[in-house]
């Protein structure tokens, strides 16, 4: 659930509503910044690698630069010494003249181990900057040159449109009188905003499966006017050329409430494909982060009473699903971070490696609209406010016999689940289609245990040269050795990584043989005249601990009674997610409770769409 203001509501329910669309599209090559090597001479408490590191703040602090220091009490005295770590971005060696220009002007440069194309640069200063000029290289060969003048902001974005460049230099002309040249962070193309001047429309869905069968992906696709044929490829300028998959997008609706509009995100998303469907028109499809989760996992082990979190941490570590600053794009709920289990995972792609987890937990995955995975058990505790933060409610703290004046962020007992603050009556909804789906009063769970045979066994034989990861077996082994020449050998489950062979390699190891039993739960009272009629659950390796079959069993036989489905359309109210609950009005005036499984927003000027709930 997005955080909304009281009048919020009242206003997405009314009759007539106001709605604005908006689209931050972020056209940026997006390997430049991670193959970029950076130089220049600067202040030796500064650093010009830290223009990569995507930190665009710096401290605040008063220097003796002309007008500079504020006593505002904002700022405070520059240190003497300043201590390692602190980030400064780069600063010029020299500082400016009276005319704010440069005895020798300062230059920045950006080298690179492959080509890259840019619509144009984004530069951050900390300051005020005037004029610069960018000049893009191939080899010694310049590619392009243009100096701007005039800027007179710290956000410097520079239309310079240049393809296949392996170096950018940046020279910094003019600044403010008697002041350094202060960079914080360059990017290497330009965020576009489009609203309704640009903007035709736009369709969100967002679904998410409560059982974790699938891992579903978000979609969004855009369609901007092209009016300025500024995306059409047979125009000489076009634009195209800039494009590449998982560039960011960003989409939001505003509402007016009141005097004053209020926006809430639908989500960030990654450029998957664009087309033109007509002459005038450009239409942009993206997905959210859980498709950039390709490629194949190898590197589980056989987890004996390990921790969710350490699995789910190993998982993404290997993933690299971190930003460049280092910030995890995912939140790992503290309803599941302790619950352990056991078993392994076979090597399989890293997003059916996550749904194997989610699942053996009985927990969900999401995509929130800051583009962040989430991971938790949606139950009461989490029905509309999952991530735990200042925001949440809070039924009491742990004070008893502690002094906590002063200490900070005290911590939570337990939490207060949210009320429901959306009811949807007939008035707002179409009649739903209404599906039942499949009456199950038993669930059958198969729980795995291994038995490692008596003797090893070969397990690869081949040639190896350099680096390979192979995979051995489907089962798990142990005591794997590696015979031949190789610099480092590093075993998983079923894999192991072998770094720096050279010639014929053999791997032995005893192979564990599956033990599987069956752990079922059922309902204490069948619905008259129905037989029994069981699903049963196979071949999840990680399902190997009783406690944990059982969990799974008795979790996915209570999301199985909630039989009905309701789709309907309805004044959409983007502040409502997948997995919050909801109170629908039936034909017979009554409320059910269903926890919504899908949103689907469609805005062409309004805002309206459709929901499916679940309950």
């Amino acid at each position: 659930m997005i955080r909304v203001s009281d009048l919020y509501y009242d206003a997405a329910r009314a009759p007539a509503r106001t709605w604005r669309g908006k689209v931050s599209f972020g056209v940026f090559d997006v390997a430049a910044r991670g193959d970029a090597t950076a130089a220049a001479k600067g202040q030796p408490f500064t650093d010009i690698v830290q223009t990569l590191d995507t930190v665009t703040t710096a401290p605040a602090v008063g220097t003796c630069e002309m007008e500079q220091f504020k006593v505002d009490g904002s700022m405070s005295l520059f240190p003497d010494a300043p201590p390692a770590g602190i980030n400064f971005g780069w600063w010029s060696s020299t500082i400016s003249k009276a005319d704010g220009s440069f005895a020798v002007p300062p230059i920045i440069s950006y080298t690179f181990t492959q080509p890259h194309s840019s619509v144009g640069l984004t530069l951050q200063f900390q300051e005020l900057v005037q004029d610069i000029t960018a000049t893009a290289y191939r080899g010694d060969t310049v590619l392009a040159a243009k100096t701007f003048t005039g800027i007179n902001s710290a956000l410097a974005v520079l239309d310079f449109p240049v393809e296949n460049y392996d170096k950018i230099a940046i020279q910094v002309l003019r600044v403010q009188s008697y002041h350094y040249a202060k960079l914080l962070e360059i990017s290497f193309g330009v965020e576009y905003v489009y609203d309704d001047t640009v903007l035709t429309g736009f369709d969100v869905l967002e679904d998410i499966d409560l059982t974790s069968n699938t891992l579903s992906v978000n979609t969004a696709t855009i369609t901007l006017n092209n009016l300025d044929q500024r995306f059409n490829m047979f125009n000489p300028k076009n634009e195209v050329r800039f494009l590449q998959e998982r560039q960011q997008l960003m989409l939001s609706a505003s509402l007016l409430v009141g005097d004053s509009f209020e926006n809430v995100p639908l989500g960030k998303f990654y450029l998957s494909k664009w087309e033109s469907p007509t002459q005038n028109t450009t239409k942009f499809t993206a997905y959210d982060l859980l498709s950039l989760m390709d490629g194949t996992y190898y590197k589980s082990r056989l987890y004996q009473g390990e921790r969710a979190e350490v699995v789910l941490l190993e998982l993404f570590r290997d993933l690299n699903l971190y930003d460049v600053q280092g910030n995890a794009l995912f939140y790992i709920h503290p309803n599941i971070r302790n619950v352990t289990i056991s078993g392994y995972l076979a090597p399989m792609s890293y997003r059916d490696a996550l749904q194997r987890i989610a699942f053996t937990l009985g927990a969900v995955v999401k995509s929130d609209r800051s583009g962040k995975l989430l991971i938790y058990r949606a139950t009461e505790e989490t029905r509309n406010a999952i991530i735990i933060d200042k925001y949440t409610i809070y039924q009491g703290t742990l004070t008893a016999g502690t002094l906590v004046a002063g200490q900070g962020i005290i911590l939570p007992r337990t939490t207060v689940p949210l009320p429901n603050p959306v009811v949807i009556d007939r008035s707002l909804y179409k009649e739903p289609k209404t599906t039942l789906s499949k009456y199950y009063n038993r669930v059958n769970v198969e729980q795995y245990g291994w038995k490692q045979k008596e003797e090893p066994e070969t397990l690869y034989e081949g040639s190896v040269a350099g680096d390979a990861i192979i995979q051995f077996s489907a089962f798990p082994a142990s005591e794997v050795s590696v015979e031949g020449t190789c610099e480092s050998v590093e075993v998983y489950a079923c894999a192991c990584k072998i770094t720096g062979a050279v010639g014929f390699i053999t791997i032995t190891g005893r192979v564990y043989e599956p033990l599987k039993k069956i752990v079922s739960a059922q309902l204490s009272h069948a619905a008259a005249g129905v037989m029994q009629n069981a699903l049963d659950v196979k071949d999840v390796t990680l399902i190997a601990q009783e406690d944990t079959a059982q969990y799974v069993a008795v979790w996915l036989l209570e999301r199985l009674q909630n039989r009905i489905t309701q789709s309907f359309s309805w004044c959409i109210i983007p502040s409502v997610e997948p997995s919050d609950y909801c109170k629908v009005e039936t034909t017979f005036g009554e409320y059910r409770e269903a926890q919504i499984k899908k949103m689907h927003f469609i805005y062409n000027g309004a805002l309206t769409g459709d929901s499916e709930v679940i309950g």
